[in-house]
């Protein structure tokens, strides 16, 4: 017999679409049988037989009607349970062959038999997950939790939630919530022990946020070096089909926001980072001069003694001596020697000419950027204070980034015995720097 609703073929003596669920045969179809009843004959019998004649007839009326309403009865039920496993079955297998708006009929057909069916709650969780709408697979869920008693299938179901919500991307405060109230409700403790398998460090970005001059060259470092990182350059949130992270990206003039994201191997995601840069053009710097017109050119210190309040002493043949910082190299630096951050410490440069100086800035180069690595293990100078002698003349906020950068000044004159003090007012940690030492690879007084 053909189902009026989804057009599955049934068997024939089907009251219920062994697909759908839909009734397909009514109980009305179902006929009685007109009972005959002979016409009264007078009775060779005596009147009191005929009486306890008649209530046997009765009796066994009564017990023939029961008989037959339970058989009924017992028969709608096995083809209703018939229905709904046949239903349920249909449904997971649509579920496997990723149909899922077969999959939701399916089991809309169960539910409307059995409408406290928790497997065919489950199977519309899981339908819904399937189709990209978490927001009703997770309705669903939630009902079938309310449903289900056995523990065992209460686990089944947390095991589909939770898969469901890292397919969602959900954020880790709210997966680690499920987690959480997966052991609870079970008493299982792998659900929380399944957290370390979930969470994913998040990378980072050598610079921060900010506004830079000049090109920069900006890198970003894994959380865990195994696992693989993909960046948008547009604002936009960054998935496994955006570009992946292989070398520095270059950020030319303008703005910029970047957005990156960490998956580790398992396919888990780190929390989305987010840079943003404006990058300007860099100044250019007049020269300093010496009265009697000689050019400063920022690079010959004949006429500058560098006294340091701290060094770092030498280690594995590397000098950390504060002459470094006027070496016009890359490759040497400054390092504080003091126990902390290095907040306080100085860089002196005395001068010794015959005649006054006028200087119109400071061209610095903070952190040790000879490369990536010895810039990321140390640190770099982010609040700077320049004197003349003891007075006070600028206040200077250096980017992290390892190229020049240039802070132009009110002109300030020194003479011949004065110093030229640069105090480090606040620094910017590395993010790899476990001794807490912070350097300085060039400084030009221009």
């Amino acid at each position: 017999m053909k189902c009026e609703k989804c057009g599955h073929e049934n068997e024939a003596s089907s009251l219920f679409c062994q697909s759908c669920g839909n009734p397909i045969r009514s109980l009305e179809k179902w006929e009685t049988r007109e009972t005959v009843v002979p016409e009264k004959t007078e009775s060779l019998v005596p009147a009191n037989k005929t009486v306890h004649k008649g209530i046997i007839i009765v009796i066994a009326a009564v017990v023939g009607v029961l008989i037959i309403a339970g058989s009924v009865f017992g028969f709608l039920n096995f083809q209703k349970f018939n229905a709904i496993n046949s239903g349920l079955k249909n449904g997971e297998a649509l579920l496997a062959a990723q149909n899922y708006t077969e999959a939701l009929v399916a089991f809309d057909g169960v539910l409307k038999l059995d409408p406290n069916n928790a497997e065919a709650m489950l199977g519309k969780a899981q339908a819904y997950s399937g189709a990209d709408n978490y927001k009703m697979a997770n309705t669903f869920f939630e009902e079938t939790l309310l449903k289900e008693k056995n523990n065992e299938k209460l686990k089944a179901i947390f095991e589909a939630y939770i898969a469901s919500e890292v397919k969602a991307g959900v954020s880790e405060t709210d997966l680690f919530a499920l987690l959480d109230r997966a052991t609870e409700v079970t008493g299982d403790s792998k659900y929380a022990d399944q957290k370390s398998d979930y969470a994913v460090k998040s990378p980072s970005f050598n610079l921060n946020s900010g506004t830079y001059q000049g090109e920069q060259s900006l890198e970003i470092i894994k959380g865990d070096q195994n696992d693989r990182v993909f960046y948008t350059t547009d604002g936009s949130p960054p998935t496994v089909s955006s570009v992946e992270y292989t070398e520095p990206i270059t950020l030319t003039k303008g703005e910029k926001t970047i957005k990156a994201i960490e998956i580790n191997s398992g396919g888990f995601f780190s929390k989305v980072i987010e840079g943003k840069y404006i990058i300007n053009d860099i100044p250019t710097a007049t020269g300093a001069t010496e009265s009697g017109g000689v050019t400063a050119t920022g690079r010959d210190y004949t006429n500058f003694g560098l006294v340091a309040s701290s060094t770092l002493p030498d280690m594995a043949g590397i000098s950390y001596y504060v002459g470094n910082v006027m070496d016009g190299s890359n490759n040497t630096a400054w390092v504080e020697g003091v126990s902390g951050d290095g907040v306080g410490e100085y860089v002196q440069f005395v001068y010794n000419g015959t005649s006054s100086l006028t200087i119109h800035g400071v061209a610095i180069k903070t952190g040790y950027v000879k490369t990536a690595t010895s810039f990321a293990e140390n640190g770099s100078v982010r609040g700077m204070v320049m004197y003349v002698n003891t007075s006070p003349v600028a206040n200077m906020i250096l980017e992290r980034i390892r190229d020049e950068q240039v802070v132009s000044i009110s002109p300030v004159t020194i003479n011949p015995g004065d110093s030229v003090v640069l105090v480090i007012d606040s620094v910017v940690p590395g993010p790899a720097d476990g001794e807490h030492d912070t350097a300085i690879t060039e400084i030009r007084l221009f």
